[in-house]
Parts: C-alpha cells; sequence; structure tokens
C-alpha cells in the first residue's frame, strides 16, 4: 500500500473515532474570518434558590447598594451557541461549551463573509440534545439567553453578549400547616415544555403535551418549610400551564386536590402563589398570587379564586 493511501486510511480512521463538540453545515472552500463573543449577564443577577423549600426572598429596593455579585460561572455549566444564515434562518453550526473548558464565557469560532443570526444559551441541564434550532433537556435548569444579528467581513469581529434569564419560577406556598396524616404531595404542570428553540428564545412543545410531574413526602415538605417549587421555560405562542397539585394520606386517600388553570410564566419572574395546600377544600379558598422579579424587586398582587 502506498503512502498517499495510507495517509488516506488515517484520515478516515481519525474522523470516524474523534469525537467533537461541534456540529455545522457549512462550505469548508470559503475563507473563514475570525469571531470572538465575550458572554455576561446584562443586569445584576440572583440566583433562583436551589432547594425544594423558597424563603422570603428580600430583594431589596431599586438602587441598593453592593448588590451580590454573581457570575456566569456561579450559575451555569455549560453554553450552547447556534448560528443561523441571516437571509434564510438556516441552521449553521453549533458548539457546546462546558465549564473546564478555557475561557469559559468566551465563544471562538471563524465563519465565511456573510450576515448571520447568533444565539446563545447558558444553562446547568445534563444531557442536553441539540438538532438544528431546538435543544432538548431531561430536566429544566436556571438558563439564561441571548441572540444577535452580525455580519461578517475582512475584519474580526469581536462583540460582548447579554444574557438575560430566559426561566420563570413557579411556587407555591401553602397557608395551612401539615397535617399529621399527609403522605405526599404531588404537583403535575400540562403545557410543560422541555425544549428550547434557539431562534426565538421560548420553550417548544413537541406533537406530545408536555408535563411536569413531582412528589413531594410529607419530609420533603418539613425541610422545605411547606413549599414546593420548580423552574419553567416560557412556552412559545403565549402558551399557557395548568397546574395540578394533590395530597395524600398515609391510606392514598385524597385530602386535597385543586387546579391552578392559565399560569402565565415571565422570564425571569418569580410567580408565588400563596394558600392552603393540605386542607380540604372550601368554596371561599383563594389562592393570593404574587409576581416578583427576582434581580429587580418588581411585584403586583392579585387573588386567584378556587
Amino acid at each position: 500500500m502506498n503512502a498517499k493511501a495510507i495517509g488516506l486510511l488515517l484520515y478516515i480512521s481519525c474522523f470516524i473515532g474523534c469525537s467533537s463538540w461541534t456540529t455545522e453545515i457549512e462550505k469548508p472552500t470559503n475563507p473563514k474570518i475570525p469571531v470572538q463573543f465575550g458572554l455576561q449577564f446584562k443586569k445584576e443577577i440572583l440566583p433562583f434558590p436551589e432547594s425544594k423549600a423558597i424563603p422570603s426572598i428580600d430583594i431589596g429596593e431599586p438602587g441598593v447598594t453592593n448588590p451580590p455579585s454573581v457570575e456566569l460561572v456561579d450559575l451555569c455549566k455549560s453554553i450552547e451557541y447556534v448560528v443561523y444564515d441571516k437571509a434564510t434562518n438556516k441552521f449553521v453550526k453549533h458548539h457546546q461549551k462546558n465549564q473546564g473548558d478555557d475561557d469559559f464565557g468566551i465563544v471562538y469560532d471563524t465563519l465565511p463573509a456573510g450576515k448571520y443570526q447568533v444565539s446563545f444559551l447558558a444553562h446547568s441541564s445534563l444531557n442536553a440534545q441539540q438538532k438544528e434550532n431546538i435543544i432538548s433537556f431531561n430536566e429544566i435548569s436556571d438558563m439564561f439567553y441571548a441572540t444577535k444579528d452580525i455580519e461578517v467581513n475582512s475584519m474580526d469581529v469581536q462583540s460582548d453578549i447579554s444574557l438575560t434569564r430566559a426561566v420563570s419560577l413557579i411556587h407555591l406556598v401553602a397557608s395551612d400547616t401539615i397535617p399529621n396524616k399527609l403522605q405526599t404531595l404531588s404537583l403535575s404542570a400540562t403545557g410543560y415544555p422541555k425544549m428550547f428553540d434557539m431562534l426565538t428564545g421560548y420553550g417548544h412543545l413537541s406533537g406530545t403535551e408536555g408535563a411536569y410531574v413531582k412528589t413531594f413526602s410529607a419530609e420533603d415538605l418539613k425541610k422545605a418549610a411547606d413549599s414546593i417549587s420548580f423552574l419553567t421555560l416560557i412556552p412559545e405562542n403565549n402558551g399557557l400551564l395548568e397546574l395540578t397539585q394533590t395530597a395524600k394520606d398515609k391510606d392514598n386517600n385524597v385530602l386535597r386536590t385543586r387546579t391552578i388553570s392559565k399560569v402565565s410564566p415571565e422570564k425571569g419572574k418569580e410567580l408565588r402563589y400563596t394558600g392552603k395546600l393540605y386542607s380540604p377544600a372550601n368554596p371561599d379558598d383563594t389562592y393570593k398570587l404574587e409576581i416578583k422579579d427576582v434581580a429587580w424587586s418588581l411585584a403586583k398582587d392579585s387573588v386567584l379564586k378556587d
């Protein structure tokens, strides 16, 4: 076998056996120009509480001095970077950068001359799967998103990217005490997206209805100060969630079940529902809804009837 054939076999073997964090569709003959993006938070960001318990979040009034400093590396473990042709919205390439990689928070790339839309999603979810503009997740973590139109010409491109929170926190707080006979409290949410559209910045539902289901034991609830919470992407096309919570005793009898319809998550906001979670239903029961911007202390109150 001549040297040329051996070299070809080695190239093919490396191409098949080597893994890569890049997926792309491009024309390799076009000259490429370096681009660089530095990711940062658009405003001062506070982390959502990580535990099931959501204690009172004292954000303080706007203008408070010395807010806590939170960096991208403190809240996120991965960065998804997707490039589209601006004229056609056609997928060009996808990179994933992970904590521990050099210069986490900076994305380096090369692109042929042209106009593009570049999109970024920073998160801590495991097993993210990408297919063109859709990123799929097993579980939704705190997430931050940005998109920008760029033009690549003969000059190197360097750009700062300002990320904003892409999720909402849904939080149920009990106004009644945990009864001794309580065994579990389950929470489900329909219309719950587990996919993210990198073109639009919204949650994407597949052909099957999205759902979130979580069950908490009485011990979990005691540790969580009588509250439960979960993160959600913002459903596309003004989609709404429907929440159902069911409390059961040790004999699997239902102590209480209630449904909250037309829940409209907002990016970067905590939707806090306060009301009875365990006690038998009463026609006069209501949930108090507070919507709070977890970084800038914007809130409004309203009442939802049972």
